[in-house]
C-alpha cells in the first residue's frame, strides 16, 4: 500500500513539473520574439543611418517613425538655460544623468525638440548638480533622430518633475506631454542625439538600437534547455525512488 501511495504522489508531482516546463518554453518563445523585434529595429536603424543627411525642417511633416535614426542638421537656439536630467542613467557602471535641453528651431520657431547633449556623472550630493553651460546663441547641430532610453525607472513616491534649481529639472522618464506642459511648449515626439564630436563636457556614446539581439537568443536557448532538463531530472529521480 505504501508503494501505491508513493506511486500516486510521484504521478501527481508530474503536473507542476509539466506546468513549470511549459512556462520555460513560453519564456523562451518570448525571448525569440524580443530578438526578432531587436533585429527589425537594427535593420531599420542601418537603413536610416545610411541615408544622406538632411535638414530636420524637411522631415517635420513626416511621421516620427520615418524620421527615426536619420542623420540631420538643425539650426536653432536652446531655450533660456533649461536643462532636464534623466535620472538613473549609468555609464561604465558609474551612476549619472542624461542631459536634455529643449531647442527652438530658427526656421520654425513653434517647433521645440529635446536635444540629448550626453551623460554627466552623479555628484557626491544628490541635491547638487553641476551641468555644463548651455549655449545661448544660435547653433547649427549635427544630430541623429532617436528615442530616450526605453525603460525609465519611476521611484515610488517620486515627483514626475523635480525642480533642483530654476534652470534644472530632474525626471525619472522622458514624458513629452508632461515636460511640454511644464515648459508651456509642444515637444516633438523624439529626441536629437548630439554628435559625439560636439564640444565636450558630456559623454556621448550612443549604442546602435537592436545591437543586443543575440543576447535574447542566448536567453531563449537557456529557457528551452531548462524546459528539457526539468522532466529529465524528474524522470531520473522517479526511477531512483522506485529502486
Amino acid at each position: 500500500m505504501a508503494n501505491d501511495m508513493c506511486a500516486r504522489a510521484s504521478l501527481l508531482a508530474i503536473v507542476p513539473v509539466l506546468a513549470i516546463g511549459a512556462l520555460f518554453v513560453r519564456l523562451g518563445i518570448w525571448q525569440l520574439d524580443r530578438a526578432a523585434q531587436k533585429h527589425a529595429e537594427h535593420s531599420h536603424y542601418l537603413g536610416q543611418s545610411q541615408a544622406p543627411a538632411v535638414n530636420l525642417t524637411d522631415l517635420l511633416d513626416l511621421p516620427a517613425e520615418r524620421t527615426l535614426w536619420r542623420t540631420v542638421t538643425v539650426t536653432g537656439r536652446y531655450l533660456t538655460n533649461v536643462n532636464i536630467l534623466l535620472d538613473n542613467q549609468s555609464y561604465r557602471s558609474e551612476p549619472g544623468y542624461l542631459v536634455y535641453s529643449p531647442l527652438q528651431m530658427r526656421d520654425r520657431p513653434s517647433v521645440i525638440v529635446l536635444v540629448n547633449r550626453g551623460w554627466i556623472p552623479l555628484s557626491e550630493r544628490r541635491e547638487v548638480v553641476d551641468v555644463p553651460t548651455t549655449p545661448t546663441e544660435n547653433l547649427t547641430l549635427n544630430v541623429v533622430v532617436g528615442r530616450p532610453p526605453a525603460q525609465g525607472v519611476r521611484l515610488a513616491g517620486a515627483e514626475q518633475i523635480e525642480r533642483l534649481a530654476s534652470n534644472v529639472r530632474r525626471v525619472q522618464v522622458i514624458d513629452y506631454e508632461t515636460l511640454g506642459s511644464d515648459l508651456e511648449v509642444t515637444l516633438q515626439p523624439y529626441v536629437l542625439l548630439l554628435d559625439p564630436a560636439a564640444p565636450s563636457g558630456f559623454v556621448r556614446d550612443w549604442p546602435a538600437p537592436g545591437y543586443d539581439e543575440n543576447r535574447h537568443r542566448s536567453y531563449a536557448v537557456q529557457w528551452f534547455a531548462m524546459a528539457l532538463a526539468l522532466p529529465a531530472i524528474y524522470g531520473v529521480l522517479l526511477l531512483r525512488g522506485r529502486r
